[in-house]
């Protein structure tokens, strides 16, 4: 990226009170930014609104019945013809739900052949109704159009480059999203850097947009994806730090969002192209692990993020990190813009998969681990002080 980047600083505060005719949802009260050609960053201020859960509207899962049984599920969206759509990762399929939880369709299934799966990790709504599925064993992407056939397939083999010095310590390619053309946000050559010194060593990437035809069309950043350290007396055997910030990335429409939990700061990327970074006023949380590892140390502070989403609304929900004993997790709800819109407490292991206004769709483990998918509204109400 050639030139010297500029910056807005945008200080947003959300209003606890709801407005009359708004259905429930928080207003931002927010400073005006000041001009720029630039990259926006937020600066969000946590005024103490919850988010809290209503009756469940739609429940997939945990019952006998075409389709719910669920098993290590990687992903779900809200369908836009209504109804939800689910990623089974244990049977590589994914599956079409009614708003009534009736199995209505099945895409995928294991196989090599198109249009099916032998791991899927990744599924994102993009432009004119398409639905793409990444596949790490196939190394492609699936697009599947609005009537729900196969489309094209799409290599994610990223190209690897690899700079001359260290060529033994690289890591595979990812693909971390798609742009609304079926182009792709991918890390070509994550790689270990060698510091020569004592002390963790950084994995990062370069983040790069390609068309899809894979052809580079711009440099985004560079990105930390997770610290490893040189196990002792085993030449080049490395060993994740425990507790170490972990690079963690959601997508939706042609919004990317990425976040190496390093710090309170959450990248967005539009269409290929940063736009906006999400910052937290916040210190990270200590780490104090429950059992010394061996000769490696851990981290001293637990990561800011360990998991991301990125919903319909184009709103970005991210989990705070938590000690290892946490029963509950804290997830933030940023806006489109940035702004903090307020905090929703879920278990332990439940993840936010999908939301629009102020529906959100759930994934939930019970105390036997049985996945159930759930959509409910959530209100809103003032807390009185930020969340943890």
């Amino acid at each position: 990226m050639g030139g010297r980047m500029r910056y807005s600083l945008h200080v947003t505060l959300v209003a606890a009170a709801v407005c009359a005719g708004c259905d429930g949802e928080p207003q931002p009260v927010t400073q005006s930014p000041s001009d720029s050609a630039g990259v926006r960053i937020v600066v969000a201020e946590d005024p103490g609104v919850r988010l809290t859960l209503g009756a469940v509207e739609l429940e997939v899962g945990g019952r006998e019945a075409d389709g719910h049984d669920l098993y290590r599920v990687g992903a779900g969206l809200l369908d836009p013809g209504d109804g939800v759509v689910v990623l089974d990762r244990g049977s590589n399929e994914v599956r079409y739900f009614s708003e009534s939880g009736d199995l209505t369709h099945t895409l995928g299934g294991e196989g090599d052949g198109p249009g099916e799966f032998r791991a899927p990790y990744l599924m994102q709504w993009i432009a004119d109704g398409r639905l793409v599925v990444g596949d790490l064993r196939h190394r492609r992407a699936t697009v599947f159009g609005s009537d729900r056939d196969v489309v094209e397939s799409v290599s994610i083999d990223l190209p690897l480059q690899v700079p001359d010095r260290q060529p033994d310590v690289r890591m595979p390619p990812a693909v971390v999203g798609f742009t609304a053309d079926g182009g792709m946000v991918g890390l070509p050559s994550p790689q270990i850097e060698l510091t020569g010194r004592p002390g963790p060593l950084p994995i990062r990437a370069p983040l790069r947009v390609y068309g899809p035809d894979q052809a580079v069309r711009s440099e985004v950043a560079d990105v930390r994806l997770m610290e490893y350290f040189e196990t002792p007396g085993e030449g080049m055997g490395m060993e994740w730090v425990p507790g170490s910030p972990v690079f963690r990335y959601a997508a939706s429409g042609a919004r990317v969002a990425l976040s190496d939990g390093g710090a309170h700061d959450i990248a967005v990327v539009d269409d290929g192209v940063m736009t906006l970074r999400i910052r937290e006023s916040r210190s990270r949380l200590v780490f104090e692990p429950d059992s010394v590892v061996g000769a490696i140390p851990p981290a001293d502070s637990l990561p800011s993020y360990d998991e991301l989403a990125v919903d319909a609304d184009q709103r970005v929900w991210a989990r705070a990190g938590a000690r290892v004993d946490a029963q509950t997790r804290i997830w933030r709800l940023f806006s489109a813009e940035g702004d903090f819109v307020g905090s929703l407490e879920l278990g332990e292991r439940d993840r936010v998969l999908d939301a629009a206004g102020e529906r959100v769709l759930l994934l939930r483990f019970d105390s036997l681990d049985v996945e159930t998918v759930e959509l409910r509204r959530f209100d809103v109400t003032n807390a009185g002080g930020p969340s943890p």
